[in-house]
């Protein structure tokens, strides 16, 4: 009886562990070893919410560069695009598991925002820099917008509502 208590409680223990380095919520308060991604804490951050950002809504209209950096973080056939299916829940038959909110650049800068799902749904955001002729990642961070529109991801970055990540474990 004892050895069945001892591998519980082993088991417990090497269950919180992981879901910490998964960096997921528990109940309504997350376990996030990293700052929130705020303009007051980073520059990335800063610029996005200061900065006058030509947005698009279509990934066709990226500069042909900086699309292929996004896409080599998340393959198009990954992510779904205005009307195309996208699987907020499961993912079934042609539903995409992430759904692309809005996208944006300024000089040498492009973010991309989108929705995961197929899971517990929450937002990524992608940035990338110009570096000579290059588009180059610079941060991801996770969070939740809950809405399309760009007012709605600036007051979500102000609100500390995103965490900058270091593995793509949940983009």
């Amino acid at each position: 009886m004892k050895r069945l208590s001892v591998l519980a409680m082993l088991f417990a223990m090497s269950v919180g562990e992981v879901l910490a380095d998964a960096r997921v919520s528990l109940g309504r308060k997350p376990v996030w070893p990293e700052p929130p991604f705020t303009p007051e804490k980073h520059t990335y951050a800063q610029r996005l919410v200061s900065g006058r950002f030509a947005l698009v809504r279509d990934l066709r209209s990226m500069d042909p560069s900086a699309r292929a950096a996004f896409h080599k973080m998340v393959p198009r056939r990954q992510i779904a695009v205005g009307n195309e299916p996208f699987g907020a829940t499961d993912i079934v038959g042609d539903a995409r598991p992430r759904r692309l909110r809005i996208a944006g650049h300024d000089s040498d800068l492009w973010f991309v925002l989108y929705e995961v799902g197929a899971g517990p749904n929450h937002d990524a955001v992608l940035i990338f820099q110009r570096h000579g002729a290059r588009w180059q990642q610079v941060l991801a961070a996770i969070g939740y917008v809950g809405s399309d529109d760009y007012p709605s991801f600036l007051r979500a970055l102000k609100r500390g509502k995103f965490h900058e990540v270091f593995t793509d474990l949940n983009l």
